[in-house]
C-alpha cells in the first residue's frame, strides 16, 4: 500500500508540490487569524434570573422568590441543572442547558415561564445579561475623603461611572452593590390629615404624580417659539447641572398638593 503511494506521489509530483503549498498557505492564514483567549469559554450554556426584593431578609426573599422561580424553571426544556443563591434582597438563580443549546433560544424559553412567576409586591425580575461565567473580569469601589457619603458615592456610581462603563467595547452589564439608595421619609401627621380629609393612599398617589415631568407644545410670540415644559422632579441644586433628576431636597415635598376639595387645593 504504501509503495504504491510512494509511486503514484512521484508520478504526480507536480499535483503533489501543488497540494502541499496551498495547505502550507491556509495553515499560515488560520494561524493568523485564529481568536486567541486566555481564558478559552469552556462552560455550558447559561441563563440567569435575577430578583430584586429590597429590604427583605435572605429567609424570605427564599420563600417567597427564590423557590417559585426554581419551581417554574424545571418545566423549561433542556435544563440540565438549577443553581440558586439567596442573600439579603437579591435572589440569583442559574439554569444550565445542554451543550450545543442556542442562547436566545434558551433566553426565550426562560423569559416565557418567568412571565407565569406570581411574585410578592415589590420584587423585581429580570434575565441576566447575556454573558458567560468567566464574564467577571473587573471589581472596583468608590472610596471618599470624607466630602461624599455612602448615599452620594451609589448615586455618582449610578449616574456617572456605570453610564462609562457600559460604553466600553464587550461590556454586557455593570452590577452596583454597596452603599444606601437616596430615599426621603414622609412622616405624616394623623391629626392633620383627618382635618384635610386625607388618607394615606391620598398622600402616596400624589407623591408618586407629582415626581414626573409633562409636555405642554409650544407657545409662539412673534417671530420666537417657546417650549412650555412642566418638571417636577426632585432636584438638589447643588449637584442639578450634573446630576437633574436624579437628586432633590425636602423642601420640595412640602409644595405637593395633595388632593382638590370643591375645586380647591
Amino acid at each position: 500500500m504504501v509503495p504504491q503511494l510512494m509511486n503514484k506521489a512521484m508520478h504526480y509530483r507536480l499535483t503533489v508540490l501543488g497540494l502541499m503549498v496551498t495547505v502550507i498557505i491556509a495553515g499560515l492564514w488560520s494561524f493568523s487569524t485564529i481568536q486567541i483567549d486566555a481564558y478559552p469559554d469552556i462552560s455550558s450554556q447559561m441563563v440567569q434570573v435575577i430578583t430584586t426584593y429590597p429590604g427583605r431578609a435572605p429567609e424570605d426573599v427564599e420563600r417567597q422568590v427564590t423557590v417559585p422561580v426554581e419551581i417554574e424553571m424545571r418545566n423549561v426544556p433542556k435544563v440540565e441543572t438549577i443553581r440558586s443563591r439567596t442573600i439579603f434582597g437579591l435572589s440569583v438563580v442559574q439554569m444550565i442547558f445542554e451543550e450545543g443549546t442556542e442562547s436566545y433560544w434558551a433566553r426565550q424559553r426562560v423569559q416565557e415561564k418567568l412571565g407565569n412567576i406570581d411574585l410578592p409586591n415589590g420584587a423585581s425580575a429580570q434575565l441576566g445579561p447575556l454573558a458567560t461565567a468567566y464574564g467577571e473580569i473587573l471589581r472596583y469601589e468608590l472610596v471618599s475623603d470624607g466630602r461624599y457619603d455612602l448615599t452620594e458615592l451609589r448615586s455618582i456610581n449610578d449616574w456617572l461611572v456605570i453610564p462609562h462603563l457600559l460604553r466600553a467595547a464587550g461590556v454586557a452589564e455593570v452590577s452596583n452593590f454597596g452603599g444606601f439608595e437616596k430615599q426621603y421619609a414622609v412622616l405624616m401627621n394623623p391629626a392633620q390629615l383627618q382635618r384635610f380629609g386625607l388618607s394615606l393612599n391620598d398622600v402616596v398617589d400624589a407623591i408618586q404624580s407629582n415626581n414626573e415631568s409633562a409636555g405642554g407644545s409650544v407657545l409662539s410670540r412673534g417671530s420666537m417659539s417657546f417650549v412650555i415644559r412642566h418638571s417636577s422632579f426632585v432636584i438638589r441644586h447643588s449637584w442639578s447641572r450634573r446630576f437633574a433628576g436624579c437628586f432633590g431636597n425636602r423642601q420640595y415635598f412640602h409644595k405637593i398638593i395633595w388632593r382638590h376639595t370643591h375645586l380647591c387645593p
